[in-house]
């Protein structure tokens, strides 16, 4: 169990939380996991430094049917020219084979761009993102403490 500490001067007020065994628990272990002295430190930094994350899930939807919308009609157009083509006789084989490479690289295109909009939009790619930045953020503070102790230990 983690033990309580003395609140810091800089602490204005203090307020009592109620948690079922299980919850207590769980928030130990997470505390233990980010090395974490005290639970009230942890409890502290998850509150204020959380990621608050706002998706419109309607705006998500709409761009979603927008690409497929667009996929179908490359698809159409796609389909339209490779009936010209098996019944054209003017254009050379090797033409033929080009135009094709083009219309594949559009699909292969518009597909990779729907995918992209859809990894920037979904939830956990962007809580992964910002737990890696409060990471970040976290390592940034540690090497901060480091530096200062090493200049001290120097004196």
């Amino acid at each position: 169990m983690m033990k309580n500490r003395e609140l810091k001067n800089d602490r204005q007020k203090m307020y009592t939380i109620m948690f079922t065994e299980e919850e207590r628990k769980l928030l130990e272990a997470k505390a233990q996991a980010y090395n974490y002295r005290y639970l009230s430190d942890y409890i502290r930094d998850c509150a204020i430094y959380e990621s608050v994350i706002q998706i419109n899930i309607d705006y998500t939807e709409s761009v979603n049917n927008l690409f497929q919308q667009y996929i179908d009609e490359i698809k159409k157009f796609t389909k339209e020219v490779r009936r010209i083509l098996k019944w054209d006789t003017t254009t050379s084989a090797e033409e033929k084979e080009i135009i094709q490479q083009a219309l594949y690289r559009v699909y292969s295109q518009t597909k990779s761009l729907k995918k992209s909009v859809n990894d920037n939009i979904n939830v956990e790619v962007i809580e992964k993102e910002s737990k890696k930045k409060l990471y970040n953020k976290k390592l940034q503070e540690l090497n901060k403490t480091a530096k200062k102790v090493l200049n001290e230990v120097k004196k």
